[in-house]
């Protein structure tokens, strides 16, 4: 897009497309081909003070590529691309090659545009000359923002809008206590999601391909409830009908804090995984996603191969075990025994009978992560996760606990189970089967194989 007179109101318009599936990228006056992919990385978010002096060469290109795809960017907008020498010009146009976007240069200097004609088309682009005004057309601007209409919640029937503070009444007389404390008309609605999420429950029992307790806590149940509130009901519901069908399920909301009803929630919300966006490096921001969705150290991370990764990063399914008792055999080629297998247990709790649908927010994250390792060269059969010195030969075990460890502590997080031996609870980097509940102070006793008949009625 030739820009004759640098007229300003284009900037005014590149501000407001910044977003909506476009990028804007404005390379910084004299700088080297690492300065524009380090302002590409700012331009997809990530805080200048994270953009490490380390990340140098074709690793800054490929990091910078990874999150444009990851972010679904379809125009690549680059301001004042007359200033750009031929080698940095060659660089921007691998970059919207690689991610498959469509390349916009505006142009405000005098230079002559038929020798980036010439790039462009070796590069097997098609570029075409527009006027400001024909730009203006293709980019309009975008539609004021309204905020949308609150989604209610899917299994909760017609919920009121906000929950009042409820009683941490344990669940047999959970209700009682509700019917006396709240006014009618919201007793009758936390009354019909009680009842529709034991009604879930009493199904999941039936269910002959059911999963484990704490894969339908975490996935289905308490770990997707729009609010603490929300999931204090539905825990309630869970532990009523586990009851009424043998089984047991404690909670101890006294250990969490003054408001342990919100400590059921995942700790993947919108405001951490904002801040966790905010992260460069593609490995550590995916690894402490993950860590932070399953509540455990990253033990096992290493078992997780390129397609148990949805592409848009929506999904997560590292399949179970046909035998869980024997060692794996490593992604890795070590020079001793232990190096070439690992206990299966260790990746026990990251195994599912289904596809885990991950929370909106990191799917951009997880498929930063898959892009980067494409671009490494990797396979479907490869692993999602590589050490970063020797990769193929030793597992990443330790440098992702590192790598979790950093990142938690950027987003002010300290779980228990990333506390190291000088905590005075002692070594929390332990795999713990049932971490996520432990997470939550649940704990399970005897669940039953099948409902019992009695129940059904219920």
């Amino acid at each position: 897009m030739h820009n004759p007179h640098d007229d300003v109101a284009v900037t005014r318009r590149l501000d407001a497309l910044t977003g909506q599936g476009r990028l804007v990228l404005r390379p910084s006056p004299g700088g080297t081909a690492l300065d524009i992919a380090r302002n590409a990385l700012e331009a997809c978010g990530k805080s200048p003070g994270d953009i490490s002096s380390r990340l140098a060469g074709d690793a800054a290109w490929m990091t910078a590529a990874a999150w444009v795809r990851a972010g679904r960017i379809d125009h690549l907008l680059v301001d004042r691309a007359h200033r750009l020498t031929t080698s940095h010009t060659v660089k921007v146009i691998e970059l919207a090659t690689r991610t498959g976007a469509d390349l916009w240069l505006i142009w405000s200097g005098p230079k002559a545009l038929d020798k980036i004609a010439r790039q462009l088309e070796a590069a097997g682009r098609h570029p075409a000359h527009l006027p400001l005004n024909a730009f203006y057309r293709h980019m309009p601007f975008p539609d004021p923002a309204r905020t949308a209409p609150r989604q209610p919640d899917e299994d909760a029937g017609q919920p009121v809008t906000a929950w009042p503070r409820l009683p941490m009444t344990d669940f047999p007389l959970f209700l009682a206590v509700c019917r006396r404390h709240l006014p009618g008309e919201i007793f009758d609605a936390l009354a019909l999601v009680f009842h529709q999420q034991a009604r879930h429950t009493r199904t999941w029992l039936r269910s002959n391909a059911r999963g484990s307790l704490t894969g339908y806590l975490r996935d289905v149940r308490l770990g997707t409830a729009p609010t603490g509130e929300d999931a204090l009901i539905r825990l309630r519901a869970i532990q009523s009908a586990l009851f009424l069908a043998g089984g047991h399920l404690s909670w101890q909301p006294a250990l969490l804090g003054p408001d342990p009803a919100a400590r059921l929630l995942t700790r993947l919300d919108h405001r951490t995984a904002s801040t966790l966006r905010t992260v460069t490096d593609t490995t550590a921001a995916a690894a402490t996603a993950l860590a932070l969705y399953f509540s455990s150290a990253p033990i096992g991370f290493d078992m997780i191969r390129y397609r148990d990764i949805a592409p848009d990063g929506s999904t997560f399914h590292l399949p179970l075990l046909k035998d869980p008792t024997d060692p794996l055999p490593g992604l890795w080629t070590g020079t001793s025994t232990h190096d070439h297998y690992t206990p299966s247990s260790n990746s026990a709790g990251l195994r599912t009978r289904y596809p885990i649908q991950m929370p909106a927010p990191v799917w951009p994250v997880l498929a930063a992560h898959l892009a980067y390792r494409q671009a490494q060269g990797a396979g479907p059969d490869d692993p999602y996760f590589i050490h970063p010195h020797q990769p193929g030969r030793i597992s990443p075990e330790r440098s992702l606990r590192e790598c979790v460890v950093r990142t938690s502590h950027r987003l002010h997080l300290s779980p228990g189970w990333l506390h190291r031996s000088h905590c005075r609870h002692g070594d929390q980097l332990a795999q713990h089967p049932d971490g996520w509940l432990t997470d939550r102070a649940l704990g399970r006793g005897h669940i039953p194989t099948q409902e019992q008949p009695w129940s059904a009625t219920w």
